[in-house]
């Protein structure tokens, strides 16, 4: 099945053209029909040489125009019906910065009404105007309901719009509901290629939908392999009914505060005064805060909705300044409820390039994804290698200060990475074990223990240590007593050994709660020469911790 959708300044003919395709009205509502105008969505099809044509049919009034964008949801392309006679109106124009905006890149233009023309038809400036948009596949042919053999035209559509690839990630944005007796509840939408079936959840969820039965064109199906109509009737509703807007998909989506777009608009001309509304599938909302920035050539919007909504990283959404009628266009890079990630990214606006947007990301967005470089995939989230080993250094430059802040904190707050991937992420980090919300260095087996008394004699067990040199000992020996807590290091010459920090410990219990650094000397009889090092070791123990510039510590233990 091929989905398209009408578009079109209203009584340009749209409703008009579909029922001549298919012989059916999708004008069904009593008020539409005394009105001579659509108000709702449409929905009907043709069949063309075994390939199903299905159309919707939306509204052309600027009423309506909420009903119009959430029949583009998932299409594969648009029927663009312009008025013979008229010409290009005030909805042509916005339907069509609309579709272009949404990265609808197939559009069929139909003049209509040319048995009412007297003049030659003008096609000049719609062509200009559609040229000027990059990777826009139209073509314009001419409508008579009078005249126009429907043969012909199911021919130019089957041949026109060919096939689309599977989206990102598949979906099916509702976009009807209602109850059938004896059948229950039902919801309809357009299902975007590669959606499975057998596995459906809905907006933030945590259970997969039960589902009763799919159909399309009223026949039961089990899965799809084109972007298809469908309606689910459901065994039961989940907790909260479903609603135009819900979106279904095979993944459990978070609702999200933030989004972050890139656009292929050259220029940003929102501002943050200015009253938007954001459409995002069937779903629309006004926002909050609307934020432009560019990086590198390439312009972002961070928005701030309203209400957090279920989105998909690769969703195209619109954005419409209600106060000048312009639109802004932009593919979801980043969804977020992390308000410390976006306040650094805003903070850093003016100074930002592409390496530093990557890191206030801290995952890398699917379409930045680089065949060259290695990731590592947690849930739906892509961490680069150069990431990783970002990461891993922040902890081990940071580590007291992570563990007095509480790993969660830290990793929120710090590095924008929510709870749930913590632990994951201490799976790719060697070193490192993650031990009741604080870090620790991770034990070896592979102890080299004739080493570590060699060198502990050299360093001999009293707190007035002799220097040593490492070097002539095997690195990776070393290197294991240091990331398994035998050894530490004060300084570049001074190491000591876990015997040592133990003689600390043992000594802090003879100090008062708050002492100085001669108390500390005169206790452990040591010069400043190492008693210094040893206080700022026990700093970065979180065994003690300085007041102030006095000098004077605190004990923690």
């Amino acid at each position: 099945m091929t989905v398209l959708a009408t578009a079109g300044h209203v009584d340009h003919g749209k409703s008009t053209f579909v029922n001549f395709l298919t012989n059916q009205e999708t004008d069904r509502l009593a008020e539409e029909k005394n009105r001579g105008l659509t108000i709702n969505l449409g929905y009907t099809y043709f069949e063309y040489k075994e390939r199903v044509i299905s159309i919707v049919d939306v509204p052309g009034h600027q009423d309506y125009f909420k009903n119009t964008i959430a029949g583009f949801s998932n299409v594969d392309g648009v029927l663009f019906c312009i008025d013979s006679v008229q010409g290009w109106s005030r909805q042509s124009e916005e339907h069509f910065k609309s579709i272009v905006s949404l990265g609808i890149r197939d559009i069929l233009v139909i003049f209509t009404k040319t048995d009412l023309l007297e003049a030659t038809l003008k096609k000049d400036s719609i062509v200009k105007k559609f040229s000027n948009v990059n990777d826009l596949n139209f073509q314009i042919i001419e409508f008579s309901s009078k005249t126009s053999d429907k043969e012909s035209f199911h021919q130019v559509i089957n041949s026109f719009f060919k096939e689309t690839d599977a989206h990102e990630e598949a979906t099916i944005w509702v976009d009807r509901t209602f109850s059938i007796d004896g059948i229950g509840t039902v919801v309809t939408g357009t299902a975007s290629k590669g959606l499975d079936l057998g596995n459906l959840y809905v907006s933030n969820y945590k259970s997969p939908l039960e589902v009763k039965k799919i159909q399309s064109l009223g026949k039961d199906i089990d899965k799809i392999v084109s972007t298809s109509r469908i309606a689910i009737s459901l065994k039961k509703n989940p907790s909260q009914p479903l609603q135009r807007g819900d979106v279904l998909s095979n993944n459990l989506l978070d609702q999200s505060e933030y989004l972050i777009l890139e656009t292929k608009n050259e220029t940003l001309s929102f501002e943050a005064k200015d009253t938007t509304r954001a459409y995002i599938g069937t779903s629309n909302q006004i926002v909050k805060k609307v934020k432009c920035l560019s990086v590198e050539g390439k312009n972002y919007v961070v928005i701030q909705l309203d209400k957090p909504i279920s989105a998909v990283e690769g969703q195209n959404i619109l954005l419409h300044n209600l106060a000048k009628n312009d639109f802004l266009g932009g593919e979801v890079i980043l969804k977020t409820n992390n308000n410390f990630q976006i306040k650094k990214l805003l903070k850093n606006k003016e100074i930002l390039n592409k390496n530093l947007l990557l890191e206030i990301l801290t995952f890398t967005p699917k379409k930045y994804i680089n065949k060259n470089i290695s990731y590592i995939e947690l849930e739906d989230k892509f961490l680069s290698s150069q990431n990783l080993d970002l990461l891993d250094k922040k902890i081990t430059d940071n580590l007291q200060t992570i563990n007095n802040i509480g790993v969660e904190d830290y990793f929120y707050k710090m590095l924008f990475i929510e709870k749930r991937l913590i632990a994951k992420i201490f799976d790719q980090i060697s070193k490192f074990d993650l031990v009741k919300n604080q870090i620790v260095h991770k034990k070896k087996t592979t102890i080299d223990l004739e080493i570590y008394k060699m060198i502990l004699n050299e360093i001999t067990v009293e707190l007035s240590i002799n220097e040593v040199d490492l070097s002539k000992y095997e690195k990776e020996a070393v290197k294991t007593l240091f990331m398994n807590n035998y050894l530490y290091r004060l300084s570049k010459k001074l190491i000591i050994s876990d015997l040592h920090k133990n003689s600390l410990i043992e000594l802090l219990k003879d100090l008062p709660d708050i002492f100085t650094v001669k108390e500390f000397k005169d206790l452990a009889n040591l010069s400043r020469k190492y008693a210094i090092p040893y206080l700022e070791f026990l700093d970065s123990e979180s065994l003690t911790a300085k007041i102030e510039d006095s000098g004077k510590r605190k004990k923690l233990v």
